[in-house]
């Protein structure tokens, strides 16, 4: 069967299993609310992922939200066995993951009883089609009454471009036999690659075709090198070698989501309105041409080349309750919070003497921390402050809303810690060698390190400084006799000196400090 096929890849080849902004439970919280969906609160939900791999993206929101229940379920059985090793060492009770067919749970409507929220993140597109059929079954028939389901996927017409990359390289490893040598297949494949660049450096086109082949050859050229350069060698075997990798497009999904007994509400972080355009005769006939929402996000789509949707959805019932009226809109989230998920100088540039500049300028000032919607309102003109949100993200991707307020907390010793009921997982990762999981920070960013910076993470208690953890590398490196190194102009070069030695782990140390209080991961105390 092709569900053994796929199980044998993933069983052989494990992905690393990563935490999700736009999987989580919070997130998917606030955009129901905005968009008139009464979604259960975080902290009591019951949550399903579907193709949960080692948990990575729900062991996280189990340890914050303690009263929630989460299931995790995947077909590979291995993925599964060093989840669940890594929950039972941490004592997590609300948390258990499943072995299952998808097939199976859309059947078994009684085995798993009714969810708050359903997660598909990275599965969709690369099974055959009536697994996808399942998918939408599991979320029509477990979903509680306000429930809803967030199903990523890759897109047309954005993926388009990338399929000449991934056919190419399965091209060139067709004789090699992923389940037997996927280590020999993945290299025979980036070696194609390779060869294709260097052919393109050696020949010369032809002068027929020659607009074509350029623009080609560049399209081809520039994925190649986002493969090439992509570290993560596990992704780019599912991505581009496994069995199935079949996109979709926005309209085609929303058609079958209906027809199962779901309604389309929104994508968790992608917003396109007509008022982008600058030129109203465009404007006017784009909204002529295109009328309903979907339509008008599938346009979108051809316009911004999309290659990837994380959309949410809930029961067809629900319909009727899904509202994009900004005036609405903005009463919903009036108790939520804003801010920026980057301190961006571009953003900053752009608002200069427009109606959002004091929005922008009141968000740069306060970040990472947030400020309320009450207060974000007050700054610009009545009801545009969802508009303003909506311009925000069409600039810079990089503004967030939360139910909750969020602190700007540094770490100081003997007044703000690394948060603790984070420190047992952080531990875990210190001592974890499979690198199966990584640590997902408080709003569910994926913070993927290594054993060294999970160690240091520990020593974040409050009660080690910057010099005490410095110290302690350098001990490390004595007793271990190790030198450390970096990588100058392409060139790998050791650290001999002690001056030079300390130097680096001070940058070192810095950085992590800095990457965890950008993701909200300390405490007072």
């Amino acid at each position: 069967m092709i569900n053994d096929l796929i199980k044998t890849s993933y069983d052989k080849v494990p992905y690393q299993s990563n935490a999700f902004i736009n999987a989580s439970i919070d997130r998917m919280y606030v955009v129901a609310k905005s968009y008139g969906i009464n979604a259960t609160k975080p902290e009591n939900a019951r949550v399903l992922e579907l193709g949960c791999a080692a948990g990575g993206n729900i062991i996280a929101q189990a340890i914050k939200h303690k009263s929630a229940n989460f299931i995790g379920v995947d077909l590979a059985t291995s993925q599964i066995q060093e989840g669940q090793k890594a929950i039972n060492k941490l004592g997590l009770k609300n948390i258990e993951l499943f072995s299952d067919d998808l097939a199976n749970i859309a059947r078994g409507v009684a085995k798993y009883g009714k969810f708050d929220y359903i997660i598909a993140h990275g599965i969709f597109s690369w099974v055959p089609d009536f697994v996808k059929k399942a998918i939408y079954e599991i979320g029509a028939k477990l979903l509680s009454e306000n429930g809803v389901q967030m199903i990523s996927y890759n897109t047309y017409p954005g993926w388009k471009f990338k399929e000449i990359t991934r056919d190419f390289m399965r091209f060139a490893s067709k004789d090699i036999d992923f389940d037997k040598e996927p280590a020999q297949k993945l290299q025979c494949a980036l070696n194609a690659l390779k060869f294709e660049i260097g052919a393109y450096k050696t020949t010369t086109l032809s002068s027929p075709a020659h607009d074509y082949q350029i623009l080609t050859r560049e399209l081809k050229a520039h994925n190649n090198k986002k493969v090439q350069d992509n570290k993560n060698p596990s992704y780019i075997m599912h991505e581009y070698l496994e069995i199935y990798n079949s996109p979709s497009y926005l309209i085609d999904f929303v058609a079958d989501a209906n027809d199962l007994g779901l309604a389309y509400i929104e994508d968790m972080h992608l917003h396109f309105d007509y008022n982008e355009f600058s030129n109203a005769a465009v404007e006017e006939y784009a909204k002529l041409a295109w009328k309903n929402r979907i339509e008008k996000d599938q346009m979108f789509d051809f316009l911004n080349s999309t290659q990837f949707r994380h959309s949410l959805l809930t029961l067809k019932k629900n319909e009727s309750k899904i509202c994009l009226d900004h005036a609405k809109m903005q009463e919903r989230i009036m108790d939520f919070h804003l801010c920026l998920s980057d301190k961006s100088e571009y953003l900053k540039e752009r608002a200069k003497g427009l109606e959002l500049e004091h929005l922008v300028r009141a968000l740069y000032d306060a970040y990472p921390a947030s400020i309320s919607v009450r207060e974000a309102i007050k700054l610009v003109p009545q009801n545009t402050l969802i508009g303003h949100i909506y311009d925000i993200s069409a600039v810079t991707s990089s503004i967030f809303i939360s139910y909750e307020r969020l602190f700007d907390i540094k770490y100081e010793v003997n007044k703000s810690r690394l948060r603790q009921d984070f420190m047992p997982l952080v531990r875990y990762l210190a001592n974890d060698k499979t690198q199966a999981l990584c640590l997902g920070g408080y709003l569910n960013q994926a913070l993927r390190l290594n054993s060294t910076d999970y160690e240091i993470f520990t020593m974040l208690d409050g009660k080690h400084s910057k010099a005490d953890i410095i110290k302690y590398l350098l001990k490390k490196c004595r007793m271990g006799n190790f030198v450390p190194s970096v990588q100058i102009d392409g060139k790998q070069m050791l650290l001999g000196k002690p001056s030079e030695q300390e130097a680096h782990f001070s940058s070192v140390v810095d950085n992590l400090i800095k990457g965890l209080e950008l993701a909200y991961m300390f405490e007072k105390f």
